[in-house]
């Protein structure tokens, strides 16, 4: 059978089993389950969806446990998976238990429409369980453009002295480029403020062309409201958004979420401003390669590969460090000149991540959320 057969075969008996639960229970609270909250009633599932996460079920949600229960496991790493489905024995026994990516597919072609190859989708799908097999999250900057101005950019977009947005044809051209080496399961398509780019929709469009992405989602800051055109771009391609929470400063999220829900479209609310961590002063602190590993294993901001300008890059704080100059050693791969799948893979699986890490504090401290400077 070809993967697109496999996936097929896979989605007619999981929905079945699905459709006939009393219960659906997603567990993690994650992108993955703010997209199945949407997801799994469009597919005609009937029965309450709760969501289980740390332990417990969130918003006050609870189950009798005795009925006929379906458990989706929604964790985006394999590692989490296989924790989530050890706690199952515990918190679930008895249930039978499903992963969420055979799912999705139906929903992506069956509901969504995606435009793009489905057989070729369908082998990306396959390969997304093992991160191994794929860039987990590829987190673009498709613009420097900004509504505010964080002392303590991620990204570190406020040092860049002319923001400007990504062209569209050229942001696609490398991002095919990119998913013909190695596929991204997971696609954050940010800024700056990603919302300000002046041809957007398309490239949400474009995005959903690749069938070398899975999950596509849009990051935020909750201070202005997008499009219709945007809506629709995002409606018709499956997207999710991911709306930042920077407290006062996030000044229409009311607005952005009544939009968003009118379009029936994803989203959550990412809580930043209950811990905004500063990386420091950009400079090299001398600590040794030992020390700088055990740094990079504890890190907050580690698993976000980012691509930026032509470069894939393995960390917010690289990037930071690409727009400012400094040397970033063997951790960036430009995507403009000739490269191979190892490159790529040494950047994604944080090979040389270590050197990267003598330019951060350690530890991060917490500082005052969104601190703003003053222009």
């Amino acid at each position: 059978m070809t993967p697109y057969e496999i996936l097929n075969h896979e989605f007619d008996s999981q929905i079945e089993s699905v459709k006939s639960a009393d219960e659906v229970i997603l567990y993690g609270k994650t992108e993955i389950a703010t997209i199945f909250l949407r997801a799994l009633p469009s597919l005609g599932v009937k029965a309450p969806i709760l969501v289980f996460d740390n332990g417990d079920f969130v918003n006050g949600q609870s189950s009798s446990l005795t009925l006929k229960c379906v458990v989706i496991l929604c964790g985006k790493r394999k590692y989490t998976r296989e924790c989530m489905m050890v706690s199952c024995n515990e918190y679930f026994n008895g249930c039978e238990i499903l992963g969420w990516h055979t799912l999705y597919f139906g929903y992506i072609t069956s509901v969504i429409r995606r435009r793009c190859d489905y057989r070729l989708l369908a082998e990306t799908i396959l390969k997304m369980p093992d991160e191994q097999n794929t860039i987990e999250s590829l987190c673009c900057i498709l613009t420097t453009k900004c509504t505010l101005s964080c002392v303590d950019c991620d990204m570190g977009c406020v040092f860049v002295k002319k923001p400007a947005d990504e062209p569209v044809d050229l942001f696609n051209k490398r991002l095919n480029k990119i998913t013909a080496f190695k596929p991204v399961s997971i696609i954050v398509l940010q800024g700056g403020e990603v919302l300000l780019h002046k041809q957007f929709p398309q490239i949400i469009y474009d995005c959903a062309k690749n069938p070398g992405i899975g999950v596509i989602t849009i990051a935020t800051n909750g201070t202005l409201i997008p499009s219709d055109e945007v809506c629709l771009a995002a409606k018709a391609s499956g997207v999710m958004f991911r709306i930042s929470d920077y407290g006062e400063l996030s000044v229409n999220y009311e607005r952005l979420v009544e939009r968003l829900n009118e379009y029936d479209i994803p989203w959550e609310w990412y809580p930043r401003a209950e811990v905004w961590f500063t990386q420091g002063e950009m400079f090299l602190h001398g600590r040794d390669e030992k020390t700088n590993r055990e740094c990079a294993a504890r890190c907050f901001f580690n698993g976000n590969t980012v691509f930026f300008d032509g470069k894939v890059v393995p960390c917010d704080r690289t990037c930071t460090a690409l727009i400012m100059g400094k040397n970033v050693y063997s951790n960036a791969v430009d995507v403009d000149n000739d490269f191979k799948k190892i490159d790529i893979d040494s950047v994604n699986n944080r090979e040389n991540l270590w050197q990267m890490c003598d330019y951060c504090d350690y530890p991060m401290t917490i500082v005052e959320p969104a601190m703003q400077l003053i222009k």
